[in-house]
């Protein structure tokens, strides 16, 4: 309910870079809190072989599903993308630099441990 005084935005596209703690987000689950949770821990980091930097957006796991008991079970997945490619004059193969991404999806709830 916006009131009497607010008008709707309306548009095409829509970023939202807040995550969690966005007020869009918020408004979408109409105040529940979300069912699921994506812990990330990433890096930016140069040094790389520029001839083999090249690919983005590749994911990989390097373990099974691991069993947790009680607490459920978990597996970890890695993200990695080169870093400035398509910006200026930065074509695929000049840039060093390597963007990695670890994260792993858990239940929100306490009860389902994930």
């Amino acid at each position: 309910d916006m009131g009497e005084t607010e008008e709707p935005i309306t548009t095409r596209l829509v970023l939202d870079c807040m995550g969690n703690a966005s007020p869009i987000s918020r408004q979408q689950r109409y105040g529940r809190k979300p069912d699921g949770v994506c812990a990330v821990v990433g890096s930016c980091a140069g040094g790389f072989n520029k001839e083999t930097n090249l690919l983005g957006d590749i994911i990989y796991t390097n373990t099974e599903i691991t069993d947790k008991g009680e607490n459920g079970k978990l597996q970890y997945f890695w993200e990695a993308f080169p870093v400035g490619i398509g910006r200026g004059d930065n074509v695929p193969g000049t840039s060093d630099v390597k963007t990695t991404y670890m994260f792993t999806y858990m239940d929100a709830e306490e009860g389902r441990p994930s």
